[in-house]
């Protein structure tokens, strides 16, 4: 029996656990496949990246809240929260970003250097 169809023409089908198959036969995402391998490399990498660097990032963005946002006039009240909150949340913005980018390469570069 066929479920529903799933992203980019694949089906999942009753009975075959978490495989996916193309309308073709194809099977796309065995779960101990190359494929798979090194996904889980690259996705392992992207979100340990991703966690570190977004944790440098916010305090990096800690750091340089205080003289950025005392120069801009916003040391007290609302103003002020504002301001280092804006400041943290991009710093653990573009830490995330990057740090996912950096992660996934590395995996992928682990992934290829573990092939025998």
């Amino acid at each position: 029996m066929e479920l529903p169809a799933a992203d980019h023409g694949l089906k999942a089908r009753r009975g075959t656990g978490h495989r996916l198959h193309r309308g073709d036969g194809d099977r796309t995402a065995e779960p101990h496949g190359a494929t798979c391998r090194r996904i889980r490399f690259a996705e392992g990498g992207k979100f340990a990246g991703s966690t570190v660097g977004g944790l440098v990032g916010g305090e990096l963005g800690k750091f340089a809240s205080g003289p950025v946002c005392l120069a801009l006039g916003f040391s007290t009240g609302v103003g002020g929260v504002i301001c280092v909150a804006s400041l943290v949340g991009v710093g653990a913005w573009i830490g995330a970003t990057k740090g996912g980018d950096q992660g996934e390469f590395i995996g992928e570069t682990l992934y290829e250097a573990a092939q025998p």
